[in-house]
C-alpha cells in the first residue's frame, strides 16, 4: 500500500496519462462546450504548482484555494500536496455573508498563501484588501503561467499516512466552520472504502457538479477518479442548478456509472425535467446514484428510481448513504446490486426513540443508508454511554482508519468529538452527532441531535415537520423550510417555510398558513405550532443544508421579511417588540 496519498496518486496519473481524462462542460449560448485535461497534463499542471510553492512556503504551510470550479482547483489541489502543504479548499465569495466566512476560515487556519483562477482573483483581492489582517498575504493565479518547473519537482521528505493531507472545513449547518484536519492515512482509507462501497474501479466514469469544497464534492467529485483510474465530468453548482437535465445528459452522453448528490437534486430533476427529456436518455450504464450529505427521503427514492426508469435508470442505481467530513466521507453505503430499504415505523414510538415497524403508509418512512464498509458503528445512548441494541434510537458513533485527527487548533472539541469511549471501555470514537438505530446490519438515520424537538417527552424531528409542511400546498412542494423548537420545556414547534408566490394562484397567504397549522397539528398531535412564510431567505450552508439554528435565531429576533405568520400568543412573547410587520405578497 502506498505511504502517502501522493505516492498512490502519482502512480495512477502516470499508469492512465493519456487513457484518462477529466472534462469540464461548461455552458454557452448554443448548448454546452467540454474542455478535456489528461491525466498527464493534470499531473504537470500538479508538479508546476508544487514547485511554486516549495519556492515560497515551508512544508505544512496552509494554502486558500478559492475557485469557481473545474480541474483548475485540482491542479491546485494536487499541488499542494505534491508540495507538502496543507490545503484549505473554500468557496468562491460572492456576497458579504460569504466573504465573512472565508475570512474567519483564512484566520483559523492561519493561512500563508492564497491561489485562485485568473477569473476569480479580482474578487479574491477585494477579499484580503477588505480585511486589514491579509495585506501581507500574497494571491497567485495558477492558470496564468506556470508558477515553477514541473521537471523539479521532488516530492518532499517524511511525507508518510500521518502526514496532514488537508484541512475540510465543515459547512457549518449547526455550528461555527471548523477545520477538520484530514490526514494522507485518513485520505487512502476513505477512498478504498468508497471505491468498495460504490463499486469504482477503473472503468468508472464519474459526473459531478457537486462544489469542490464540500467534502463529498472533493472526495467523490474530485478525488475519487485519480484514486481508481477512471474518467471524470465535471460542471459547476450554478450550471446544475439552472439546467438540472444538463447533469443527465452528461451522464448519458459519457455513459456515466457513477454520480454522487444530495437528496434535494434528485427531487430537483424530478420537478424540472420533463417526460420528454428522460425519454431521450440512455442511463443504463449508471451503476450508482449516491444519495447523501443531507436527510435521504423515502419518497425521493422512489420517485425518481420510477421515473428515470424511462432512461434506463436500474432499480438499484439510487444509494443512500451516510457520512461526515470528520469520517473523511463515507460511512455507510447501501451495497453494490442492492436496492434502497425502506422501513415504515410508528411516528409516536419513533418520538420515544423506540422502532415499530408499521404497514405502508401508516407512520413515517425512514430510508436505510446502508451498511458499515471498513468502519465499526455503534449506537449509542448520549447521556450513559452505553451501547444499545438494534431497533433503538442513539448516537451514532464510529470508528475507524478513516476519521480524522481532529479540529484545527481545537484540543478541548477533538477530545470530546474524536475521543470518546462507551462505559464498558470500548473506543475511541467519533460522536457525530446524528441519531440513528441499526436494524438488521443496516443504518437508520433520524436526525441530529441538536435539532430534536422536544414536546411534552416526545422527540419530534425537523425534517418530518418540513415534509408534511411541503407537502400541502404547489407553492411549498420543493422550497426550503426549516422546523425548530422555542422556548422552554415543552419547547413550541415553529417551521419557517419558504413560499413560490406564483403557484399560490390567488390562494391567501393566511389561508395557506393556516392549512400548514392544520397539518402539523393533526400529523404531530401539537398545539399551538407557529407558522412563518416567507418568499426567500431561510439560511442554508454553501452545500446547500438547513441552518435550523440560524433559522431560530433570526425567528426570535424577527429578522425575516415575512409574508404571513400564525403564532399564538405563547409564541408572541417570546419576540421583541415591537414585533416585525407582514410583508405584502407579490
Amino acid at each position: 500500500m502506498s505511504t502517502s496519498f501522493v505516492h498512490h496518486v502519482r502512480a495512477v496519473l502516470e499508469r492512465y496519462a493519456d487513457r484518462r481524462h477529466y472534462t469540464f462542460v461548461r455552458e454557452i449560448a448554443t448548448g454546452v462546450a467540454e474542455e478535456r485535461t489528461s491525466f498527464g497534463e493534470l499531473d504537470e499542471q500538479a508538479r508546476q504548482v508544487a514547485c511554486g510553492l516549495a519556492a515560497r512556503l515551508p512544508v505544512g504551510s496552509r494554502v486558500l484555494l478559492v475557485y469557481a470550479g473545474g480541474t483548475e482547483f485540482l491542479a491546485a489541489f494536487l499541488g499542494g500536496l505534491y508540495a507538502g502543504m496543507i490545503p484549505v479548499p473554500a468557496p468562491l465569495p460572492r456576497d458579504r455573508r460569504s466573504m465573512e466566512r472565508v475570512s474567519r476560515i483564512m484566520l483559523d487556519a492561519d493561512v500563508r498563501l492564497v491561489l485562485t483562477a485568473e477569473q476569480s482573483a479580482p474578487q479574491v483581492v477585494e477579499l484580503l484588501a477588505e480585511n486589514g489582517c491579509f495585506d501581507a498575504l500574497d494571491c497567485l493565479a495558477t492558470d496564468t503561467a506556470p508558477l515553477g518547473d514541473a521537471a523539479g519537482w521532488r516530492a518532499p521528505d517524511g511525507l508518510g499516512p500521518d502526514s496532514v493531507a488537508f484541512l475540510q472545513y465543515t459547512s457549518g449547518s449547526t455550528s461555527e466552520p471548523r477545520g477538520v484536519v484530514v490526514t494522507h492515512g485518513n485520505l487512502l482509507a476513505n477512498e478504498a472504502e468508497l471505491a468498495a462501497a460504490v463499486g469504482m474501479d477503473d472503468a468508472m466514469v464519474l459526473v459531478s457538479w457537486l462544489p469542490h469544497f464540500h467534502d463529498m464534492g472533493l472526495m467523490g467529485g474530485l478525488l475519487a477518479p485519480v484514486f481508481v483510474g477512471g474518467d471524470c465530468v465535471l460542471m459547476t453548482p450554478t450550471h446544475f442548478l439552472k439546467r438540472p437535465v444538463h447533469w443527465l445528459q452528461a451522464m448519458s452522453r459519457h455513459r456515466a456509472t457513477t454520480t454522487f448528490a444530495p437528496n434535494f437534486a434528485y427531487d430537483l430533476c424530478l420537478r424540472r425535467v420533463t417526460d420528454e427529456q428522460l425519454r431521450e436518455l440512455d442511463l443504463r450504464a449508471l451503476r450508482a446514484c449516491v444519495n447523501g450529505a443531507e436527510p435521504v427521503r423515502a419518497q425521493t427514492v422512489a420517485d425518481f428510481t420510477r421515473r428515470v426508469a424511462a432512461a434506463g435508470l436500474r432499480p438499484d442505481a439510487v444509494k443512500p448513504g451516510f457520512g461526515l467530513a470528520e469520517a473523511t466521507l463515507v460511512c455507510t453505503m447501501t451495497p453494490p446490486g442492492r436496492a434502497a430499504v425502506t422501513l415504515e415505523v410508528d411516528r409516536e414510538a419513533l418520538g420515544r426513540h423506540e422502532i415499530v415497524p408499521v404497514a405502508p403508509g401508516a407512520g413515517t418512512a425512514l430510508v436505510g443508508s446502508g451498511v458499515p464498509v471498513d468502519q465499526v458503528v455503534r449506537i449509542v445512548d448520549p447521556q450513559t454511554r452505553e451501547v444499545l441494541d438494534d431497533c433503538v434510537v442513539g448516537e451514532i458513533w464510529v470508528a475507524g482508519a478513516s476519521i480524522a485527527h481532529g479540529y484545527w487548533n481545537r484540543s478541548e472539541q477533538t477530545r470530546e468529538t474524536f475521543h470518546a469511549y462507551t462505559s464498558g471501555g470500548e473506543g475511541p470514537f467519533l460522536r457525530t452527532g446524528d441519531l440513528g438505530f441499526q436494524r438488521d446490519g443496516e443504518l437508520y438515520v433520524t436526525g441530529r441531535r441538536k435539532d430534536v424537538i422536544i414536546v411534552n417527552g416526545r422527540n419530534i424531528y425537523p425534517q418530518d415537520v418540513e415534509q408534511v409542511a411541503e407537502s400541502v400546498h404547489p407553492a411549498l412542494r420543493g422550497r426550503i423550510g426549516a422546523a425548530f423548537g422555542v422556548g422552554a420545556a415543552p419547547e413550541h414547534v415553529v417551521i419557517v417555510q419558504e413560499v413560490s408566490v406564483p403557484q399560490l394562484r390567488g390562494l391567501p397567504a393566511q389561508e395557506l398558513a393556516a392549512q400548514v397549522r392544520q397539518a402539523i397539528v393533526e400529523t404531530f398531535d401539537v398545539s399551538f405550532p407557529g407558522v412563518v412564510l416567507v418568499a426567500s431567505g431561510v439560511p442554508r450552508t454553501t452545500s446547500g443544508k438547513v441552518r435550523r439554528r440560524a433559522g431560530r435565531d433570526m425567528f426570535l429576533a424577527q429578522e425575516f421579511a415575512v409574508l404571513h405568520q400564525e403564532l399564538a400568543p405563547q409564541l408572541r412573547v417570546l419576540l421583541p417588540e415591537p414585533a416585525t410587520a407582514d410583508a405584502p405578497a407579490r
